[in-house]
């Protein structure tokens, strides 16, 4: 059991409502969502397919931090990954430890923030869709300590200054202060400066300019002035680890 704040609502709140919102997007990745008012469908698992291939990532030995109930596991088995998985949520946890026979998986319940793995563990380490839930640099330091030089870290999160007449991103962060959940947004431009100023390397980052644009796919390689989320992968070069903070509580 994790003793954390955060753990109650992934553990209770949470779980119903993403499996409906990705049965939801897997049946119309396109559409408006139909169980919240003015928002899009989540990514759909086609759109983290795109993204694999787009990053080449087969192979190897892949850490899924966020792994819900093993949605990416048949994806990850597929490209010929050994899975390990954590989630804060023992619930979530339970749903994926039904998967491990058939995915020869592993999962524990762990926060992104104290994994339970030595040094230079995975070839992959993977957030996305919940990075905006931890204590970033925290996080991330962590996946920098447990990934293999030249492995590469997946990340996904929300930019902490998007555009002013976004509608939807802004509903979206008055809604999540409604629901006490965890909300964090990154400074993106100041995290990349600070990975290349320790050593490492942003391979390639996308950047989604509105809400519900990393639904539909549409993303620039140029980082815009505003913007609303993003995902990047990023290759550990060496030892170093230690990450001052880069995220906020609310947008600017």
């Amino acid at each position: 059991m994790v003793n954390d704040t955060r753990a109650k609502y992934w553990n209770e709140d949470y779980y119903n409502y993403w499996q409906k919102r990705v049965e939801e997007s897997a049946n119309n990745p396109t559409q408006p969502s139909a169980l919240v008012r003015n928002d899009h469908a989540v990514p759909s698992d086609m759109v983290y397919e795109d993204l694999f291939d787009m990053f080449d990532i087969n192979n190897g030995s892949l850490l899924d931090v966020g792994c819900a109930w093993g949605r990416m596991f048949p994806m990850y088995a597929s490209r010929n990954i050994k899975i390990h998985g954590v989630d804060i949520s023992e619930k979530m946890v339970a749903e994926a430890n039904k998967k491990a026979q058939q995915f020869q998986s592993e999962v524990e319940v762990s926060t992104a923030e104290n994994l339970p793995f030595k040094p230079e563990y995975f070839d992959y380490v993977v957030c996305l869709g919940v990075f905006d839930a931890t204590y970033q640099h925290q996080a991330l330091s962590e996946f920098l300590r447990v990934v293999k030089t030249g492995g590469n870290i997946i990340i996904s999160g929300k930019n902490n200054k998007y555009l002013s007449d976004d509608t939807e991103a802004a509903l979206a962060e008055v809604g999540a202060r409604k629901k006490g959940e965890p909300n964090y947004f990154t400074d993106v431009k100041y995290l990349t400066q600070q990975l290349e100023s320790i050593g490492h390397r942003v391979q390639k980052c996308l950047y989604f300019e509105r809400r519900g644009d990393f639904a539909a796919a549409l993303f620039d390689e140029a980082m815009p002035e505003r913007f609303y989320e993003f995902c990047l992968i990023i290759e550990k070069k060496n030892s170093n680890y230690r990450l001052e903070p880069f995220s906020h509580e609310f947008s600017c």
